[in-house]
């Protein structure tokens, strides 16, 4: 094989070789957005959990809040309520 032949084999090995790197290359970008776009959607979801969970927390909260509200209100209407003494004969 000529000199010739060797360096036409040689550049046609290095093609290859580049081909090849730049479709692995090109895998782990692919895979890096994968995992990107993945992680984003778990993020989300997440996000959207704890809303939730805190919603219904306030919720909760603010329902504790007026049962509270309206049994004070009974008491303070109770305590305000003339006492009457007992008509027992004595």
């Amino acid at each position: 094989m000529s000199i010739s032949e060797q360096v036409d084999t040689l550049q046609k090995r290095v093609a290859e070789l580049k081909s090849s790197a730049d479709q692995a290359r090109q895998e782990t970008n692919e895979q890096v957005k994968a995992h990107i776009s993945q992680a984003k959607a778990e993020i989300a979801a997440r996000q959207s959990a704890v809303k939730e969970k805190t919603e219904q927390a306030a919720d909760q909260t603010q329902s504790q809040w007026k049962k509270l509200q309206a049994d004070n209100a009974a008491k303070m209407k109770d305590l305000q309520r003339p006492h009457r003494p007992s008509t027992r004969p004595a």
